[in-house]
């Protein structure tokens, strides 16, 4: 079973994936969603970051 952390950091990534893809000419009417998913991904690094206990 996957762990806190690793459901954190995968959660992150596809916010960053999706985000990404929303970025191009095809769906440029929702780039917007793209900026926030970009911004919730950067959110859940940084808390998986600051709550990492080696």
């Amino acid at each position: 079973m996957l762990q806190n952390k690793n459901k954190k950091l995968i959660i992150a990534s596809l916010c960053f994936l999706f985000g990404s893809t929303l970025f191009l000419p095809q769906l440029a009417s929702y780039a917007t969603v793209g900026v926030y998913l970009f911004m919730l991904g950067s959110l859940l690094m940084l808390v998986d970051t600051l709550t990492t206990k080696e």
